[in-house]
């Protein structure tokens, strides 16, 4: 079998807080069977790539920010895809119970903004 190596050094700047510029870098490489070139290498690499770490992020938060998401060994298929739409849903529930605190601060700012506009027409 033949591998296929693609190394990607990205570099960029970043404003910070104080306003000041700080240079960024990473590095990325990807392995395949199949070949990479100039012209597939943006499509299934960046794009391909990429997206399959967003998924994979997903699952790495399940399995150790709290819902300790293991391998799930069963006999039953149905059992075990349950219990990973389970795994799934509580991450959801924990996201959006989490993010909902931002909310209750935008809409306490947004309504005493309001509340300050009336007052000064």
């Amino acid at each position: 079998m033949t591998l296929h190596v693609v190394v990607c050094e990205e570099c960029w700047e970043k404003v910070g807080n104080d306003g000041e510029i700080i240079p960024q870098t990473a590095r990325h490489a990807w392995i395949s069977s199949r070949p990479l070139g100039r012209n597939n290498v943006h499509e299934r690499c960046d794009l391909g790539a990429r997206y399959r770490w967003g998924i994979e992020a997903g699952f790495l938060v399940e399995k150790h920010q709290g819902c300790q998401y293991e391998h799930a060994f069963a006999l039953d298929w149905n059992a075990m895809k349950g219990y990973h739409y389970l795994m799934r849903m509580t991450h959801l529930f924990n996201t959006l119970a989490r993010f909902s605190q931002h909310l209750n601060v935008v809409n306490d700012n947004s309504s005493s903004l309001d509340e300050k506009k009336s007052l000064t027409y």
